[in-house]
């Protein structure tokens, strides 16, 4: 005889518990089906989409999965500490810390933008040694140990060498060679009495040297145009500023096609040529407005403004790239988190690094063809 078993029904407590467990199953197998199964797994590609890490939103403001904001982007946060799914977190605040940061930079800079002299060498420096500690937090984040003590102060004598020597450019240049020898001098010291703590000698030397560049020198040109003319540090300046703002305004409205996915997923074509064409424009009409004025750039000709915007923004967007490249080699996504709403130093002038060189090479390529021009004209 087969006795058939009777369910008692469940109390509210049972009832309760047995829903919970089973919105959690549901949630597995969706993971599951997204590509999240597991975790670990997915955290080992940066450029998924799965929904379920957030990954592939390397910009602020990228999405994951169905257009969900990943945690820690662009003011996105994880429920519970978790990984960002399902993260809703309401971007206004966020936009208004930005634009309050925006705000006090802007004047801060404009102010030593203005006054020039060991103002702006100072703003300089100060730009130069955030710069240093967030680059060498990414080297030491791959298991590296640069000098931090010799990196500073050879970054700082660069800065402090284009303000002295800025007039004479052979001069100038001149020393901030002496420093990048002297740099890979005393890193060679370093490792052959601290060989311990260095995992690597050629990796360790190279990146205190490229550090030096690319923390102290670059920015240090920034004096330079300032000294030839305030136009010309403002123009470099305004061209960093349009081919941020108008790549970002053309790649959220027209953008498909990604430029570099394996490097900045957030990054399109139709931001690049965005950024090409606001820069373009711009660049004709601040020639044109020289023109006008009694100042040392009103003889460069309109076309050569005009490319001097597109190869800027060119510079623009590579130095950002360049930025991005390096901290997803060290697996971070922001440099730092000392300015609010932007992240840190090396995040926000990563553009103006690379524009400074060719802002500085732009100013004397044009004074030598008007020089050429002038003296072959007849009088």
């Amino acid at each position: 005889m087969v006795t058939e078993r009777t369910e008692l029904p469940l109390t509210d407590e049972e009832s309760a518990f047995q829903s919970v467990s089973e919105d959690e199953d549901n949630i597995g197998e969706d993971n599951a089906e997204l590509g999240g199964e597991a975790e670990e797994e997915c955290l080992e590609d940066e450029t998924c989409a799965c929904g379920y890490c957030g990954h592939g939103a390397d910009e602020p403001g990228g999405e994951g999965y169905e257009g969900i904001p990943a945690a820690g982007y662009d003011g996105g946060e994880a429920y519970s500490g978790g990984n960002g799914f399902g993260a809703v977190k309401a971007k206004g605040n966020n936009f208004s810390v930005r634009l309050i940061s925006a705000a006090a930079m802007l004047t801060v800079a404009g102010t030593a933008v203005w006054l020039g002299g060991w103002y702006l060498a100072g703003l300089v420096g100060v730009i130069s040694l955030g710069l240093v500690s967030e680059y060498l937090n990414l080297a030491e984040a791959r298991g590296f140990s640069p000098n931090r003590y010799l990196v500073s102060i050879c970054a700082l004598t660069a800065v402090a060498s284009y303000e002295i020597l800025g007039d004479n450019i052979p001069v100038a240049a001149s020393c901030c060679l002496a420093i990048l020898i002297w740099t890979l001098f005393c890193s060679g010291l370093d490792i052959i009495l601290n060989p311990e703590k260095h995992k690597s000698a050629l990796a360790d030397s190279a990146i205190n040297a490229l550090a030096v560049l690319y923390c102290g020198v670059l920015p240090s040109l920034l004096l330079n145009l300032r000294r030839i003319h305030i136009y010309a540090l403002v123009f470099a300046v305004i061209i960093c500023i349009l081919s941020d703002v108008g790549g970002y305004a053309f790649g959220k409205t027209l953008g498909k096609s990604k430029l570099c996915p394996k490097v900045s997923p957030g990054k399109t074509w139709a931001g690049f040529w965005g950024a090409l064409l606001c820069c373009t424009v711009f660049s004709g009409a601040f020639g044109f407005y020289c023109y006008k004025l009694n100042a040392v750039l009103q003889l460069f000709p309109l076309w050569l403004w005009a490319l001097a915007g597109l190869l800027l923004s060119v510079a623009a967007q590579l130095g950002d790239l360049f930025e991005s490249a390096l901290k997803r080699d060290a697996d971070i996504k922001d440099s730092g988190s000392i300015i609010p709403g932007h992240g840190g130093v090396l995040d926000r002038f990563d553009s103006y690094l690379f524009v400074s060189v060719f802002a500085y090479l732009f100013v004397i390529a044009g004074l030598f063809y008007l020089e050429t021009f002038l003296s072959s004209s007849p009088m």
